[in-house]
């Protein structure tokens, strides 16, 4: 394990935190499976490397774009600070003004020992060096692909973000049960046993492992322990076999809309409303018509493009429900990519992108899609797909649409279907 980010003569260190918010969001959006920023794993991260206080969180974007962030924000303590955008294209600033923060914290609290900048972004290289003249410690972190090597060099260290999203506790079930083993082997409360898990191994964080919540989690790994959820409070966890519930209590497994929803989970397909993400596909498939016609365009690019149209058009669609929408069809082998030479470092996203070629209308992307859904469903174990669940995931639960998912898991499930154009979709 690195060594902490410290000097030798330092015995408190004070830590002061500046995130380019909207640098890591694009870095992320643009080079990770799983888009959303993990304020907690960045932070973490600093502290552990700096082993100091953290006096002050700042974030900068224009939080009328990122609205979903709000709970995020508060679970982390990280004061926002809007900035608004200063040109037609969008540029809001927020590398200025963050810089101009920097410096008058720094010169203002004195007793400040380390600095994090959290960006990519090589306009903020002159101050990382007016930051070590001044003789303070800078930490900057980043995502790799989308950092600029000035930075990197300026800074006393950088670490890369995804570095830290790869490193994911390697045994999380034999974590689990060393921690039920060390509780005693009975009966505990779920917050009790997260906290002895972290304490095992502080990388910790089913959110990482893919799933929504440490409730999840437990549900997911049923075959070694008991899970009881009251209506009210918090849920108790045992070994398999061993939860004596209360008179009256009611244990009540997940349901296969459960298990359902936690496996796409795992395999990076979000939940979005099936109206949200027929219109985010529908958009997405005139962007590449256009696009065809114009020489062309890179999955990123089109990417960007979604996301002004839907901004303008269906404000009240999240940025990361259209994200999640564009991973359906990634992970579906409903795109082309133009891999040229190989041996360039061009990412896939960067590149010249097309709809596979049986795509020729929105509908089909649309069918294509919930049929690659279905399908990597059937994979899994081949012991049939519960209809009513994936009906529920697809359509919302709506009854008229029933008859459709039962046909649609007939067709994935038939001995001679094949996915059209798998190998051109990464």
């Amino acid at each position: 394990m690195n060594r902490p980010f410290i000097s030798e003569g330092d015995k408190k260190h004070r830590v002061a935190v500046f995130i380019d918010f909207e640098n890591v969001k694009r870095s992320v959006d643009d080079f990770f499976e799983n888009d959303r920023v993990d304020f907690k794993l960045i932070l973490d991260e600093i502290v552990r490397m700096t082993q100091g206080r953290v006096l002050l969180k700042r974030a900068y974007a224009d939080w009328s774009v990122f609205k979903e962030y709000r709970s995020d924000l508060l679970d982390n303590a990280i004061e926002p600070v809007q900035t608004f955008p200063l040109t037609q294209k969008g540029k809001n600033g927020a590398d200025i003004r963050m810089a101009v923060d920097v410096v008058e914290f720094v010169l203002r609290q004195p007793e400040i020992t380390h600095v994090a900048i959290i960006s990519g972004d090589s306009d903020f290289t002159p101050l990382v060096m007016k930051l070590r003249e001044l003789g303070l410690h800078v930490l900057g972190l980043g995502v790799r692909s989308n950092t600029a090597s000035y930075l990197i060099k300026a800074c006393d260290r950088f670490v890369f973000y995804d570095d830290l999203r790869e490193a994911p506790t390697a045994d999380p079930v034999g974590l689990l049960t060393r921690a039920l083993t060390v509780m005693g082997n009975r009966p505990v409360p779920g917050s009790a046993l997260k906290i002895q898990m972290r304490r095992l191994d502080p990388l910790f964080d089913e959110t990482r492992l893919g799933y929504g919540s440490f409730l999840e989690f437990l549900r997911a790994n049923l075959d070694i322990v008991d899970v009881h959820k009251p209506q009210v409070g918090d849920v108790t966890v045992a070994p398999q076999g061993t939860l004596e519930l209360e008179e009256g209590a009611i244990y009540t497994p997940p349901t296969a809309g459960d298990k359902l929803r936690s496996w796409l989970r795992e395999n990076n397909f979000r939940y979005v409303t099936c109206e949200e993400r027929h219109q985010i596909i529908v958009a997405l498939y005139d962007i590449f018509a256009k696009a065809e016609a114009s020489g062309g365009v890179s999955l990123k690019e089109a990417k960007d493009q979604l996301h002004a149209f839907v901004e303008e058009h269906f404000p009240t669609i999240s940025w990361d429900s259209v994200n999640s929408a564009v991973y359906h069809l990634f992970y579906t082998w409903c795109f082309y990519f133009d891999r040229g030479d190989e041996t360039d470092s061009k990412q896939l996203w960067d590149r010249k992108t097309s709809l596979q070629p049986d795509i020729l209308s929105a509908d089909d992307l649309i069918e294509k899609t919930e049929r690659g859904i279905a399908r990597k469903l059937w994979e899994r174990d081949r012991e049939g797909v519960d209809a009513e669940a994936l009906n529920e995931w697809l359509y919302d639960g709506n009854p008229e649409d029933l008859e459709s998912v039962k046909e649609l898991i007939e067709i994935v499930s038939a001995p001679d279907y094949t996915t059209v154009g798998r190998t051109g979709g990464g």
